[in-house]
């Protein structure tokens, strides 16, 4: 079983520090949270980041959303949504 965070509007999340250019008004930016395994099972671990990932670029293809790589998500230690929103 698993328990995901998924996508979660960030409204502070500020893609112009990353040097994105290009945004239009319309565009919204969104971040999602890492997916955790209730049960610490290793294979459930690699699904969960999987999972993480394969949300995270289907996202990304939508014009109107700007979504920070799972990778930058990870760096930041973003995993929670109050951590998301700082």
């Amino acid at each position: 079983m698993i328990l995901g965070l998924a996508a979660i509007p960030l409204w502070r999340w500020n893609p112009l520090r990353r040097g994105s250019t290009g945004r239009t008004a319309e565009q919204k930016n969104l971040v999602v949270l890492p997916f955790q395994a209730i049960a610490a099972e290793g294979q459930d671990q690699a699904y969960c980041a999987g999972l993480t990932e394969t949300v995270t670029t289907k996202l990304a293809g939508l014009p109107s959303l700007e979504v920070p790589p799972t990778s930058e998500v990870r760096e930041r230690k973003v995993d929670t949504i109050q951590r998301a929103r700082t």
